[in-house]
């Protein structure tokens, strides 16, 4: 009995950590997530020229090595994302020097992400895992902010037991696609 029930545990963490970060269901909470948030002032299609600027952190973030790790690690994953996207707008506006270009400044303001170390040792006691990035996008022209909003999620203290820390390192996809996602529908929104 004991060695069907710890099969079947198994088989569910298994299961549990297979679906923590499938790339279609980000792509759904993206959209969704994206849906509610406020719009940019004005459409991004608008602008000529796009460009990311590096990532900045809260005190709270800066000043705590272990965090300043993962927060790296998102830089490089937003960028990796972002970059792509922001060189196809770019080559489709043609890149206008002087043109109107908008500066896109992700800001973590705060961050707490469970390492896969401490999650198997302590389990859920070690609490739940959340990342808060800010965009804000910016008129470099005018310096005028064109649009904020904050990018965040969270893993449960159960989740990321079940799925030994995987709930937790995935939410660092989850805050890129988000922001990929809201980034899109504010480029091609209609005025």
């Amino acid at each position: 009995m004991i060695c069907m029930k710890n099969i079947a545990l198994f088989l569910i963490s298994i299961f549990l950590v297979s679906c923590a970060s499938d790339p279609e269901k980000r792509k759904l909470v993206a959209i969704e997530a994206s849906s509610g948030m406020k719009s940019t002032a004005t459409p991004l299609s608008s602008f000529d020229n796009f460009k990311l600027v590096d990532m900045t952190l809260a005190p709270s973030v800066e000043t705590q090595p272990e965090k300043v790790v993962v927060a790296k690690r998102l830089s490089v994953q937003l960028k990796t994302k972002l970059d792509p996207l922001i060189s196809r707008w770019n080559a489709k506006s043609g890149f206008v020097p002087g043109g109107r270009t908008v500066e896109i400044h992700p800001r973590v303001v705060s961050l707490r992400v469970i390492s896969g170390t401490t999650r198997f040792f302590a389990g859920a006691f070690a609490g739940q895992s959340e990342i808060s990035m800010d965009l804000i996008l910016v008129d470099k022209e005018t310096g005028k902010e064109i649009g904020r909003t904050r990018v965040q999620r969270s893993a449960g203290a159960f989740a990321g037991a079940w799925s030994i820390g995987m709930t937790d390192r995935s939410l660092l996809n989850y805050i890129v696609d988000i922001s990929y996602q809201y980034l899109v529908d504010n480029y091609e929104k209609t005025e």
